[in-house]
């Protein structure tokens, strides 16, 4: 499998030593080497962001008299350079560096000096238990000198299997700071973003069987898509829209949901220039890749309203068309009223998820929606889908377009007929909303008409189980 080291090589070694040998002993070993280092007198205050993190590491250090060189270790290593900032209340800042190593192998054999590895047989095909266990003594380049049965072999390199990634290789990262100090104890701060961990709020609703109310529970689902470990770091959640860079996707990955608190350990909310403050009452700690889910608030019961919105997303208010549209289906929009709550919370962006109970009272899925962040005391409305047994068809039945006196514009008039088919055994009130253009107004109908804005005009129908409702309106546009 590995063959003898001539004579004269290993000469060639003795005389010309290829590295300073290092003991088992000098290679530091971490206790769990999925975690972050926390080092005696640090702590980490890790504040996410809906698009990224802010990490602030506190050390301590015993500074002497004038120029002093301190580093903290295990900083992330996918951290924005130019977000550096160190605070320091009794020392000058005089520079600092940022420091990644990227793993090679050569920084991997000279981890497992004096240790155990493994060699793999010549060819491509390796049979299992094929593998040899022998001791690592030297490497230079390609070449590399191991230990088996006291005899010194000779071995490729890229033969050569790592039983494990040592702790100390897999957050090479650190900030090296350079200041002038006074003498004595004193802290020490370090500011930086990064945009490879964020969180958002995620929402299930349970729905009641007459549809009136729903139950909400609300989770923060904490995403770590950087190879940092986070342990035991203090949490903090900022919701809003704050301008931060992103680079790239975040791949979705490991995930579960923490244990839900206490009635006593609930998060504290306060506002903050222009966003929300969530201080999460338990520490967190976050493995590379991992998603946690930790409650945000405790689960409330809302009124709702479901509506059937008909919107044909087809505005020729100013041309005329021959053309039916046919098969089209109300949009099943929820309104879920908070404003009636004692205790208002706004609902940071996030995606919800609604739940109802069959006639077997077993829960299925009826919708999600991805909601923008609600204020306080406002209305949510989730867009559920489309309704499966209310279908519609849509034409125009007339068109002119006739010029302004004394203008140079001309005015158009519009009539259109919409025809809505209730396939289900009870009556269905169904909103037709239309966007109209320029200045408008509805000279013609036989249902009567809400003008809700500028550019929106609707008609409630109540359209009869297993029938048909005709809803006819004319309006005259001016451009």
């Amino acid at each position: 499998m590995v063959r003898e080291v001539p004579s004269f090589l290993l000469l060639f070694f003795l005389i010309f030593p290829l590295f300073s040998p290092v003991s088992a002993d000098q290679i530091k070993q971490k206790n769990n080497p999925d975690e972050m280092s926390q080092q005696t007198g640090f702590a980490l205050t890790l504040t996410l962001y809906q698009n990224g993190a802010l990490f602030h590491h506190i050390g301590s250090f015993s500074f002497k008299q004038g120029y002093n060189l301190v580093s903290f270790n295990d900083v992330c290593p996918e951290l924005i350079p130019g977000s550096i900032f160190v605070e320091s209340k009794d020392a000058r800042i005089i520079s600092y560096s940022y420091k990644k190593k990227s793993l090679t192998v050569s920084r991997l054999l000279k981890a497992f000096l004096n240790k155990d590895v493994f060699v793999k047989p010549q060819g491509k095909c390796c049979a299992k238990g094929s593998f040899e266990t022998v001791k690592l003594v030297a490497y230079q380049g390609d070449n590399a000198l191991v230990m088996k049965d006291n005899k010194i072999l000779q071995v490729d390199s890229s033969r050569i299997v790592f039983p494990y990634l040592p702790s100390g290789l897999k957050t090479p990262a650190k900030i090296d700071i350079q200041l002038d100090a006074q003498k004595g104890d004193s802290s020490l701060g370090l500011l930086y973003l990064s945009n490879k961990l964020r969180w958002k709020a995620d929402y299930t609703g349970m729905l009641s069987r007459d549809e009136r109310s729903i139950k909400v529970e609300s989770f923060a689902l904490l995403k770590n898509d950087s190879t940092a470990s986070i342990k035991n770091a203090r949490l903090r959640l900022v919701a809003g829209d704050v301008n931060l860079y992103q680079r790239s996707n975040f791949p979705e990955t490991r995930l579960y949901r923490a244990k839900a608190l206490s009635i006593a350990e609930r998060p504290k909310r306060q506002e903050l220039f222009e966003y929300h403050l969530y201080d999460m009452p338990e520490r967190v700690s976050l493995l590379p890749g991992q998603r946690k889910h930790v409650l945000l608030f405790d689960a409330e019961v809302f009124p709702c309203t479901k509506r059937l919105v008909l919107s044909s997303n087809r505005y020729v208010y100013y041309r005329s068309e021959n053309r039916d549209m046919n098969r089209l289906h109300p949009t099943v929009l929820l309104e879920i009223e908070t404003s009636k709550k004692e205790k208002k919370e706004p609902f940071p962006a996030g995606m919800f998820r609604v739940y109802k109970k069959d006639a077997g009272n077993q829960s299925i899925f009826v919708g999600e929606y991805q909601i923008p962040s609600v204020a306080s005391g406002n209305k949510i409305v989730l867009a559920l889908g489309k309704a499966f047994d209310i279908t519609a068809s849509r034409r125009q039945t007339a068109f002119k377009r006739l010029k302004n006196v004394g203008q140079n514009n001309y005015i158009y008039e519009s009539s259109y007929e919409i025809r809505v088919h209730n396939s289900k055994s009870k009556v269905q009130q169904v909103l037709v909303r239309e966007e109209i253009p320029g200045d408008w107004k509805v000279i013609d109908e036989n249902v009567p008409h809400q003008k809700e804005d500028a550019r929106h005009c609707s008609w409630l129908l109540e359209v009869p189980a297993e029938s048909t409702k005709i809803l006819r309106y004319s309006v005259k546009v001016m451009d």
